[in-house]
């Protein structure tokens, strides 16, 4: 700015005297830059710390680094002279075999047929009964009790083996040895038809009756 006053006031071959005004000028020009740099400064913080005042079509985007990772030491855990860790423990490995004997449930008819083959056979196959058009048709009530009886003890499998505590129970009808033994004796249990045929014996020394069962189907 000085060098631009002297040549706007300088005539080639005359030297001019000094003028006090442009001391004044400049004095003026230095507090109008330092004004402008700190008015600019002051715009810019104002606008990273209150965003909201910028007009909408201005925006500041803020660039972020990467943060340091401060890596974390672990120390090694030095192994107890003492311990079960201090041991090499082989794996071990049990593999269950296989089931010989699969899993059977005997139907209704099943049943049925079964019973045809023992004592029951004249009490699931004799009696009739006339229905409303005149009919006569086979009575299947006692044979409902029967297998209600043999649903209950055992679900219909030949296999069932129950109440270990105080037996054990066997079969289709749960034959109890500790009880029936004697009866039991030189019978399979867990073949249906001999299990079918003791359980007709206990029934005809109950009094033809079921009440020696725990499930006795005549008691509701």
């Amino acid at each position: 700015m000085k060098n631009f006053f002297k040549r706007v006031f300088t005539i080639p071959g005359v030297r001019l005297p000094s003028v006090p005004g442009l001391k004044i000028v400049r004095g003026l020009y230095k507090v109008a830059t330092v004004g402008t740099f700190i008015a600019v400064a002051f715009t810019l913080a104002g606008a990273m710390l209150f965003p909201g005042v910028l007009p909408p079509w201005v925006s500041i985007t803020y660039a972020t680094g990467v943060p340091a990772i401060i890596p974390t030491v672990i120390m090694p855990e030095r192994p107890h002279t003492h311990a079960v860790s201090t041991r090499a423990i082989k794996d071990t490995y049990q593999v269950a075999e296989a089931s010989s004997r699969p899993v059977v449930y005997l139907s209704r008819l099943e049943i049925k047929e079964i019973l045809a083959r023992t004592g029951w056979r004249n009490l699931i196959t004799g009696p009739t009964v006339q229905i409303e058009d005149g009919q006569w048709v086979q009575d299947d009530r006692f044979f409902d009790q029967i297998f209600q009886l043999v649903m209950c003890e055992s679900s219909g499998r030949p296999d069932a083996i129950g109440d270990p505590e105080v037996g054990p129970s066997l079969g289709l009808f749960q034959i109890n040895l500790k009880y029936w033994s004697e009866i039991a004796r030189g019978s399979d249990l867990f073949d249906p038809v001999d299990n079918a045929e003791i359980a007709f014996r206990i029934w005809k020394i109950s009094g033809e009756s079921f009440r020696l069962w725990s499930c006795d189907p005549t008691k509701g």
